[in-house]
């Protein structure tokens, strides 16, 4: 995984990462074949494949966030390190330290997050949106 090219094919909708050896790059499960790739320049890759995306770190591990999943509907990863997971229609932001964000008023589960360049994050749960510094 360090040696990657981060070469990117398609074929019939179906991608595939090429390691620098002439080998395809495989997830936690084995597969090497995807409904979606992307690169993070963090060096991390999320991987799609029947709806479940899988982080894969540089160094080949899996993410896991601080609720301990490692298989999502949704992944956003902010240039902060922070990752923003959702899985059951639940949203939780790990920190870059593996930490679990809680905002402003002592929540951690979100319908909505977003995280802006000047550290702030907005949260938004049960249609109560706030911003924490």
């Amino acid at each position: 995984m360090e040696n990657q090219t981060w070469k990117h094919k398609r074929n019939n909708n179906i991608y595939i990462i090429t390691e620098i050896d002439g080998s395809l790059f495989k997830d936690y499960k084995g597969n090497t074949e995807f409904q979606y790739i992307y690169t993070y320049s963090a060096g991390v890759t999320v991987t799609r494949k029947n709806d479940i995306s899988i982080i894969t770190r540089k160094n080949g591990s899996i993410f896991i966030d601080a609720e301990g999943n490692y298989e999502f509907d949704y992944v956003y990863i902010y240039s902060d390190g922070s990752m923003e997971t959702k899985k059951n229609n639940i949203i939780i932001l790990t920190e870059k330290n593996g930490t679990r964000f809680i905002d402003s008023k002592g929540r951690n589960e979100f319908e909505y997050v977003n995280r802006y360049l000047n550290g702030s994050t907005e949260t938004r749960k049960n249609g109560v949106a706030i911003i924490t510094k």
